[in-house]
């Protein structure tokens, strides 16, 4: 089973190569140099690499390190989870006090990875860090299994949250003999240009504007007239991670500004943030988001940014995620216009386990019901959480009550880990605690 674009797609002329150049680092280190330039976060995180073939179907074409770490300690008495993050791009070192060192209550090994090309695993040489044949969701699958393999793991559950999904999906379809389950948080699938048509996010916006009173409603018009995503970008960023709560909240924010123009400069300042204890290098990676969002994802589709026009209102007051934006990056990596992977061919066989913010407009869930109805061939659950967003396990784990997050962490979470598809009393115990729902399809 191979899902990587066919090998006249990867080659990379010097022009893509010098255009996507300008994505990398000023000066350029290897994953190797990074772990000789930050020792302290290795000891604190008892990191380890496992060397990994550059290219799968030519194992003589080189190796690279592809770093891992367990959180807390490593008992290789315990079920293990491997987490694929989301991004793509995101790195896998986080602050003192996140919410990873929460999951290290539960009695399983998760286990964290730098994906190809972030962080601590990225190439000897930045040539290969530049070439998009690098890259690929099945790589990162198959890179997975050699961190298994290296720590001598027998059965393993593969847990992704939003793209870390796609595979965490991929290794359930080609390492079944290995692999105790699937858990998806946040399931991407079908490629971005549904994501800009779907119907939810374009009601979330009708349902902000006829919340509003007539002031209100006349300051939104105005906003959107001076920038017509405004509005849209900024609901879709706070409904990501709070759910409903953040439809209240970009509610209050347009009611708090004086006019047009003051919510307008409002929203083009920085939030303050607390200046992170992790290194930019190792804070997360825009090549292999690029590469990945145009090679695999259908992101740089012509024809992907799209208007709406409300008829409530007249004026475009909602159009797509900035997709010229994305159109001629992937244009300048050579790799412009390409569809989606095709992910609905892929078959898991293994339990799979949902679960799915009922809000959440970055993994919408349509999509997630889709992939829910078609990849899984074996037991499956489909685990909704009414009125969240995206990824929506950290969200009930900070706003769902203490009574709540405690029993999803040892009652829930731990079957769900198990590879469990029967949670109609865990799922009923949570509902009876009140504040939040959990349904199961």
């Amino acid at each position: 089973m191979t899902f990587s674009r066919p090998k006249t797609w990867l080659l990379v002329n010097s022009v893509a190569i010098l255009l996507s150049a300008s994505f990398a680092w000023a000066d350029y280190s290897s994953g190797r140099e990074l772990l000789a330039k930050y020792p302290e976060i290795v000891r604190s995180e008892n990191g380890a690499i496992v060397e990994v073939p550059m290219n799968y179907d030519d194992p003589k074409s080189g190796r690279f390190p592809v770093y891992y770490y367990v959180v807390g300690k490593f008992d290789p008495a315990r079920p293990s989870v491997l987490i694929f993050l989301g991004g793509p791009g995101q790195a896998a070192h986080f602050p003192p006090g996140h919410k990873i060192e929460t999951y290290a209550k539960m009695p399983f090994n998760f286990i964290m990875m730098d994906q190809r090309g972030i962080g601590f695993s990225k190439p000897d040489s930045e040539a290969d860090y530049n070439n998009p044949g690098f890259y690929a969701s099945e790589n990162t699958a198959r890179d997975a299994n050699e961190v298994r393999k290296a720590l001598n793991i027998q059965k393993i559950v593969a847990y992704g949250g939003s793209y870390g999904t796609v595979p965490a999906t991929l290794f359930g379809a080609l390492f079944p003999e290995v692999t105790r389950a699937v858990v998806l948080e946040g399931t991407f699938f079908g490629g971005y240009e549904y994501y800009e048509k779907d119907p939810f996010l374009i009601s979330l916006n009708s349902k902000l504007f006829h919340s509003l009173d007539s002031t209100n409603k006349k300051k939104v018009l105005e906003i959107t007239a001076k920038n017509p995503i405004t509005v849209s970008e900024i609901l879709k960023a706070y409904v990501m991670p709070y759910g409903k709560r953040g439809l209240q909240l970009v509610k209050e924010w347009l009611e708090a500004s004086a006019d047009a123009d003051d919510f307008l400069v409002k929203i083009s300042q920085p939030a303050p943030s607390k200046e992170s204890s992790i290194p930019k290098e190792l804070a997360g990676d825009s090549m292999s988001h690029y590469i990945l969002s145009c090679k695999e994802l259908g992101i740089g589709r012509e024809g992907l940014s799209i208007t709406i026009i409300h008829k409530e209102t007249g004026p475009e007051w909602f159009r797509g995620l900035g997709a010229n934006w994305y159109i001629n990056t992937c244009k300048n990596l050579g790799l412009g216009n390409l569809p989606p992977l095709p992910f609905e061919k892929l078959r898991v066989s293994v339990p799979v386990i949902y679960l799915q913010g009922q809000m959440d407009p970055a993994t919408l869930t349509p999509l997630a019901l889709s992939h829910f109805a078609i990849i899984p061939t074996g037991p499956k659950a489909f685990v909704q959480f009414d009125g969240f967003g995206h990824t929506p396990v950290g969200q009930y784990l900070r706003d769902g009550g203490k009574q709540q997050a405690e029993a999803l962490l040892t009652d829930f979470l731990p079957k769900v880990f198990s590879g469990r598809t029967d949670l109609e009393a865990e799922a009923r115990k949570l509902n009876e605690l009140g504040g939040i729902k959990i349904r199961l399809k």
